[in-house]
């Protein structure tokens, strides 16, 4: 809803304006929300600026859902071994193995290293707690063994 963005944009900008120089944890996490839905197509997401907001996001403490949202977009930008290592690293305590899993896959995908994600997204299948995210992955990665 374009309405309900430019509202959360005005009362962001207007949170920033009170703190300028010190954002909170919350204010980031909402800016990068922000540049999230205001982008007009997937590929003109602005990953560079979503990347600068986890990393002043780490400034703030350990956040593990954060650094596993960070590996995607290092992926993104393709920085794939910056991911992998970012996955495989103790940010992410606490996480459930299936998010881990799951976004692992995805960021081997995007390295184009298909047979490794395609067996990740499998291992994902056997441990997923959410059915409908298992539905989506089986259509996903299809009988014929392509990711699609």
């Amino acid at each position: 809803n374009r309405q309900m963005m430019l509202v959360g944009a005005h009362y962001l900008n207007r949170s920033c304006s009170v703190n300028p120089p010190a954002p909170s944890r919350f204010q980031i996490e909402a800016a990068i929300a922000f540049l999230h839905t205001t982008a007009k197509t997937y590929a003109e997401t602005p990953w560079q600026q979503i990347l600068y907001l986890y990393n002043l996001l780490e400034t703030k403490g350990n956040y593990p859902s954060a650094a596993l949202a960070k590996a995607y977009v290092l992926a993104e930008l393709n920085r794939e071994t910056e991911a992998l290592a970012l996955l495989q690293s103790e940010h992410l305590k606490g996480i459930p193995v299936d998010f881990t899993l799951l976004t692992r896959a995805k960021v081997l995908e995007i390295a184009k290293q298909l047979a490794e994600s395609r067996e990740l997204y499998e291992e994902y299948l056997t441990v997923a707690a959410s059915p409908k995210l298992r539905e989506f992955i089986r259509k996903r990665v299809g009988e014929d063994g392509k990711i699609g």
